[in-house]
């Protein structure tokens, strides 16, 4: 038998045993809260004692027992260890028992007395042969005739060879003082059983569960508080000895073990105590359960002193659930309806109460409607959108007036909304009639017109927001606002009936500022006010719209490691509050700007994520963003396959009406471009060109449909086709961004003389090496090195390719990797000249970056040419050279050596 953290304990115990083996009688109280482990204790010892082959007499009291007068007695005498003539002397002395109501006090009949002497001289006799150990445990039930008896014995046996344990369950309050009183007045020792340590937690955790399983200790400490019979229940109910302890059935089953051995008025305390929860005070459990809040006080006073469980201990999670799944489904039905309705009357918040109304799932009560919607809405306030929508259901279910309906299942939709938009839609019915009523106000327009939008559902949501926009007022701003952001999010531009000009009204401002950046381009003036509505708007309902299009404008001006940040935080929020669709959204928006940052394995992840968190219905049209950007990122990394099976999934027709289906026409076109499905591709491009068009939004930040039709055109073999259609795209009349003029550049150069490409190419560079899209510009120093080596530049291209490959290899961009793999063989293999041993030992003196630059200023390339073909900034250049004029202590270009010229190609293929 295991027995931890009582080596004190266990001493005492044969210490006692053994003064009683040396003829002094011996009394040991045993004491301790309920499950402290009192008998196992005892049955260690006992057997301990048959091993020492004395004589071992146990009984064990119980609630039930009593009534049974002389029933511990009975259970100390019929032992087998005893002779049958002990056994049927003693049961004929021990079974007729007086009528139980003769007993009850510390006097003792005549009749009485005569039993125990006889029972004393059997004891006697028996210690004349060996030690005679009684062992009772849990006395506090034993009737008290058998008390009368013992307390006889331990007056008489001072000097036989007896030892008597007697263990007994601390109580709130001493049910026989009588007793007590006698015993405090005979000699003996006491011990009182504490929890187990941390250390003997662990002790017993390993013996039980092996050294694997020692990491579960200190939770299994922390959740039992130590009590033996608690900690035992946790080991049973671990399924892996690993990670945080598992609260099972069995710790519930020892919760309820250890209340039933109280008093039953005990258990009825805790139950309501658990019901109640944080509002449990003995003014509150006292109506709920019958009783007087002063006795409940007294109850729970008497529990902790007694080292039962202390109100706080009867709150833990775990005693709580145990506690409530103790209850049948009736009892805790009826006792949820009481708790509501005291707790509504004593002004409990609509939460609290809204607790207990869901958990006796009645809402019949007069004013059991109005505080389940006060419920919701503070719910979505925290962000609990689980309890938000469970007020909302029963509130309908239990409803009767028609528009109180209505406004409950607005409600409701906007609360699934931000988790299940499916679902929301499904309100869409019974909430079209009522929004012409007028019954429909606010929130629930924007709420409802946004789920038109997002099912594509464009001529019911125009037909709907025309009315609801004109009937606006300047103080229905944020509603303006919203309506209009939710309708650009999907479509690319405001309805025309909004107000195109900015007011004092920040709402206003914020919207009109963000869609000028959509319709007509961004300077750095709307920069800043993206990066102040970033900044400033909480992720919510009525902002991710507004948050969304903020991040789409950072994107549209190059700014995408802000974008990113900005994106992170919010992403890393809508995890944080549980909000699946918001989480879904951003995680599409933050894989487009990985994307744009040159990381397509990363845009996978996040794109894959987001359609892993809504499914394609809920998605609606808008599953064209993640599809699109997912397509984009498997053609990147010459993933064919997975592209094609994405190009194959079916989307909402309604889809290439919105600003999704251009974006979705060129990842596809991308593909078929990629897999040398040139027709294919040129329809997907035109197609995207005439939809950008006819959504009002042909600007090349949106689309760079031109560009990507005039790809296909070069390969068509028609050049002059494609430097028309990307001459018109670097020309249009709003301006284009660094990324757009560096990409349109490297298309150009595509379409133009052989000799002018590196100088197209290395002014596409320029604009794409702080555009940070690393993608495009590995793609352009592909092109770059081809272009110089088809001109015979080896040592340029080589120099190229080694950056591309770089480049590519940390885009995972496998396509481009292959088309270096064509000829950059021929580059490496090309001898080139090498340097003099003079001009090694002064090539010897510089740093790698130091030895590039100067060989290039040898060569008579400016600072601004050596920056584009090493990747440096014109700074950078000159604080090279600074450094290589002074170690070789020259005054500047015109005395640099000459044959660090021959260093540009042994470098490039070390650098």
């Amino acid at each position: 038998m295991e027995l931890v953290d009582r080596s004190g304990e266990w001493e005492l115990l044969k210490d006692a045993f053994a003064a009683c083996g040396e003829g002094r009688g011996q009394l040991v109280l045993v004491g301790g809260r309920f499950a402290s482990g009192k008998t196992e204790l005892l049955h260690a010892f006992g057997d301990h004692v048959v091993d020492s082959r004395a004589l071992l007499l146990s009984a064990t009291g119980a609630r039930s027992e009593g009534a049974l007068q002389r029933g511990v007695l009975g259970q100390l005498f019929h032992s087998d260890t005893l002779p049958p003539s002990v056994i049927a002397r003693a049961a004929s002395l021990i079974l007729p028992a007086a009528d139980p109501g003769q007993f009850g006090g510390p006097s003792m009949r005549p009749s009485d007395a005569r039993v125990a002497q006889e029972l004393c001289t059997i004891v006697s006799t028996l210690a004349k042969d060996r030690p005679v150990v009684m062992l009772v445990d849990d006395v506090q039930y034993a009737d008290d005739a058998s008390l009368q008896a013992l307390l006889y014995l331990i007056r008489r046996m001072r000097t036989i060879p007896v030892l008597m344990v007697l263990s007994e369950c601390a109580q709130p309050w001493t049910p026989r003082p009588w007793f007590h009183g006698e015993l405090a007045g005979c000699p003996h020792r006491e011990l009182t059983l504490q929890p187990l340590s941390a250390h003997g937690v662990a002790e017993l955790v390993q013996l039980r569960l092996g050294p694997g399983a020692l990491e579960l200790a200190d939770g299994i400490h922390a959740v039992s508080g130590g009590v033996p019979l608690l900690v035992k229940a946790l080991i049973e109910d671990q399924p892996h000895g690993v990670g945080q302890p598992y609260v099972g059935a069995a710790f519930g089953r020892a919760i309820l073990a250890c209340l039933h051995r109280c008093e039953p008025s005990f258990l009825e305390v805790a139950r309501g105590m658990a019901i109640l929860g944080d509002q449990a005070t003995p003014a509150m459990v006292g109506p709920l359960i019958g009783m007087d809040g002063g006795l409940v006080e007294q109850h729970l006073d008497g529990m902790a002193r007694s080292g039962q469980f202390s109100p706080a201990e009867l709150k833990r999670p775990a005693v709580h659930a145990a506690l409530l799944d103790s209850l049948s489904p009736a009892e805790r039905v009826t006792m949820h309806r009481d708790a509501a309705e005291l707790l509504y009357w004593n002004g409990a918040s609509p939460i609290t109460v809204a607790r207990h109304v869901l958990g006796a799932d009645d809402a019949s009560a007069q004013w059991a409607i109005r505080i389940l919607r006060d419920a919701a809405d503070q719910s979505l306030v925290d962000d609990d959108v689980d309890t938000a929508i469970r007020c909302l259901s029963l509130a309908l279910r239990a409803s009767t007036d028609a528009k109180e309906r209505i406004l409950i299942t607005a409600a409701l939709a906007r609360a699934e909304w931000r988790v299940n938009p499916l679902a929301a839609s499904r309100r869409l019915a019974p909430l079209h009639d009522s929004l012409v009523d007028g019954t429909l106000t606010g929130r629930d327009l924007v709420t409802f017109i946004r789920y038109l939008l997002w099912q594509g559902k464009l001529d019911d949501a125009t037909a709907q927001l025309g009315p609801v926009l004109e009937s606006l007022t300047e103080a229905d701003a944020q509603i303006a606002a919203e309506l209009g952001l939710a309708y650009q999010f999907v479509y690319g531009t405001a309805p025309v009936a909004l107000p195109q000009e900015a007011t004092n009204n920040p709402w206003t401002r914020a919207r009109v500022t963000l869609t000028s950046m959509m319709q007509h381009g961004g300077g750095e003036e709307l920069v800043n006010n993206a990066l102040h509505v970033l900044a400033s708007c909480a992720l919510g309902d009525s902002t991710l719209e507004m948050l969304a299009t903020a991040l789409s404008v950072l994107m549209g001006a190059d700014r995408v490691d802000e974008a990113a940040a900005a994106n992170d935080r919010l992403l890393a929020d809508a995890e944080r509050r549980n909000a699946p669709m918001w989480q879904a959204v951003l995680a599409s928006m933050r894989a487009h700007i990985a994307l744009r940052q040159g990381d397509p394995i990363r845009a996978d992840e996040l794109a894959a994520s987001a359609l892993e968190l809504m499914s394609p219905q809920n998605w609606g049209v808008l599953i064209g963003y993640p599809l699109s950007t997912l397509m984009l990122a498997n053609t990147a990394m010459g993933r064919h396959e997975q592209a094609a099976a994405l190009a194959q999934l079916i989307v909402p027709e309604a889809m290439f009406k919105t600003i999704f289906g251009p974006r979705y026409l060129n990842a596809r076109g991308h593909h078929y471009l990629a897999t040398g499905r040139l027709l294919a591709a040129f329809s997907d491009f035109e197609e995207c060109g005439e939809l950008v068009a006819g959504l009002g939004l042909d600007m090349p930040v949106i689309s760079m449909w031109r560009g990507d039709l005039a790809e296909v055109q070069v390969l068509l073999g028609r050049p002059w086709t494609a430097k028309e259609l990307v001459t018109a795209q670097l020309e249009w009349a709003g301006g284009v961004t660094g990324r757009v003029r560096g990409v349109s550049l490297r298309v150009l150069a595509a379409t133009s003389d052989p000799a002018e490409r590196p100088r197209l190419l290395y002014a596409a560079l320029d604009h794409l090496q702080v555009s940070g899209d690393r993608l495009e510009l590995a793609r352009c120093l592909v092109d770059l090195a081809q272009a110089h080596h088809e001109l015979g530049e080896l040592e340029l291209a080589r120099s190229a390719a080694l950056r591309a490959s770089q480049e590519a290899r940390s885009c995972h961009a496998a396509p481009l990797l292959d088309r270096l793999s064509r000829w950059s063989v021929d580059v490496a293999e090309t001898p080139s000249a090498a340097p003099d041993e003079g001009d090694d030992a002064v090539g010897s003196v510089l740093s790698a970056a130091e030895l590039r630059v100067a060989a290039l200023a040898t060569l008579g390339h400016t600072n601004r040419e050596i920056g584009r073909r090493l990747y440096i900034t014109p700074s950078t250049v000159e604080q090279h050279l600074t450094k290589v004029y002074r170690k070789l202590n020259v005054g500047g270009r015109k005395d640099l050596p000459a044959g660090l010229s021959l260093h540009v190609a042994s470098t490039a293929t070390t650098g």
